[in-house]
């Protein structure tokens, strides 16, 4: 898998310790997001600034936590690849926070 494989695809990210799972699926310039215990829905937009860095600026959600994050822009760096997965390094534009984590490719 190469940072082009994951352009476009089902994939998941799991975080059993803060019960966290959500789907993504992303297609073209956009990307839709369910999280697979709650059954929200967040939608954005999909930038790719090059092969391996991204932009999702967030559209409309469904989610109480991520309706705050509409018109906000998450800028993501993959970091790594193995296998079907690929490590990224995420920051909300206009703020400090590093976020990291793994997404797994479903198909």
């Amino acid at each position: 898998m190469t940072c082009e494989d994951v352009h476009e695809g089902v994939f998941e990210i799991t975080k059993p310790e803060e019960n966290y799972a959500v789907r993504i699926e992303r297609k073209g310039d956009q990307q839709i997001e369910t999280n697979l215990n709650t059954g929200a829905v967040t939608k954005a937009q999909v930038t790719w600034d090059n092969i391996c860095n991204y932009q999702l600026t967030y559209t409309e959600s469904t989610s109480e936590h991520a309706v705050n994050l509409i018109g906000k822009v998450l800028l993501v760096r993959i970091t790594g690849i193995q296998g079907n997965q690929y490590t990224y390094e995420a920051v909300l534009r206009g703020t400090q926070t590093v976020t990291s984590g793994i997404i797994t490719a479903m198909d």
